[in-house]
């Protein structure tokens, strides 16, 4: 399916699942007047949603991400939102506005590595202007083109109405880049599941008979596996069409499209799908060693998306059922949530 994440495709997760201890992200005076001059930080605090435009997942997931940033590189990342006064927003003043408190948080901290992202909305509240602020000393960390493309894929999110994903993925491609000259550690078979676990796929092993939940990954609990393999079987009692649940560990930074590849293969290879109806569907995870990045595809064959489940639809499964889980590192909720809708109307004949 066009890029999980990948939002407006599927741009899937580059969600960095980040696990850990949830951080309140209270804001004294939400509703401040629009900064400069802003008010002063708080002690180890990373977001500060004083627009209220955040979903209250996407801040705990954000501050997550921001300090397993800052536990990797050093590097001081600031999420701040805010409503502007006067209007219309445009980016040059929210550049600077991202420069201005930048300036004056890292001049307080007597430092150049800090970063700032900040949300600007319009006076009505509707969504205006993203901009990223580097200091100067992080170029010795993350280089300066990637971070012009990472501005321009949040400024994507942030025009297609998708705050909370263009947040979540700009601070994961920051993680991602920090992380980027270090050396990974050697990929497990499966960190998860027994030693004998198959290696990644394409190639896949054989599927067992009466079986549709292939957890080699080992991040779903048994109970979400047994509720999945009830809900398929129903599905495919009444629909006759195939569905089948796929994890697995591969190695670090796989992307959107590598991970559609392997859910098209695993359908080519198993015949997931009744033969000259194509009517198949494959939920499929792709993890890195971890267990807290990955991919996530919804892949359909010709047949069951032209009967069930168009693009716009499974794009719609994702960003509303979905990324709420994702958002808060809840595999198991994630899974269910696509699953709980099959049996209803979504898996009726359009």
């Amino acid at each position: 399916m066009p890029d999980l994440p990948s939002l407006p495709t599927m741009r899937t997760l580059r969600i960095a699942l980040l696990f850990g201890a949830l951080i309140a992200l209270a804001l004294p005076g939400a509703t401040a007047a629009a900064g400069p001059p802003f008010p002063s930080p708080l002690p180890d605090q990373r977001v500060y949603d004083t627009a209220d435009a955040l979903q209250p997942a996407t801040r705990e997931h954000a501050e997550q991400i921001a300090h397993a940033i800052a536990a990797s590189s050093g590097i001081e990342v600031v999420v701040y939102t805010q409503q502007a006064d006067t209007g219309p927003v445009d980016p040059e003043s929210t550049r600077d506005h991202a420069a201005a408190l930048r300036d004056a948080w890292q001049a307080s901290a007597g430092r150049d590595d800090g970063l700032v992202m900040l949300v600007e909305l319009e006076p009505d509240g509707t969504l205006g202007q993203i901009a990223i602020d580097p200091g100067p000393g992080i170029e010795a960390v993350i280089d300066p083109t990637e971070l012009a493309g990472i501005e321009t894929e949040v400024a994507e999110w942030v025009a297609s109405d998708s705050v909370d994903t263009a947040v979540i993925v700009g601070l994961a491609e920051l993680l991602r880049e920090s992380l980027a000259g270090d050396t990974p550690p050697a990929v497990p078979a499966d960190p998860g599941a027994p030693a004998d676990a198959p290696a990644p796929g394409p190639p896949f092993p054989d599927p067992v008979e009466g079986q549709a939940v292939y957890d080699f990954a080992g991040v779903f609990d048994p109970s979400t596996i047994a509720e999945v393999e009830t809900t398929i079987d129903a599905i495919e009692q009444r629909t006759g069409a195939e569905v089948a649940v796929y994890s697995q560990v591969v190695d670090y930074g796989v992307t959107e499209d590598e991970t559609e590849a392997r859910a098209r293969a695993l359908i080519d290879q198993w015949g997931i799908g009744r033969a000259g109806f194509d009517d198949g569907l494959v939920v499929f995870f792709d993890l890195d060693p971890s267990l807290e990045h990955g991919q996530v595809q919804l892949y359909a064959a010709p047949g069951f998306e032209a009967t069930f489940l168009d693009n716009a639809a499974r794009q719609r499964i994702f960003d509303e059922d979905m990324l709420p889980h994702l958002q808060s590192a809840d595999l198991d909720g994630a899974l269910l949530a696509v699953l709980r809708i099959a049996p209803g109307s979504t898996l009726r004949p359009r």
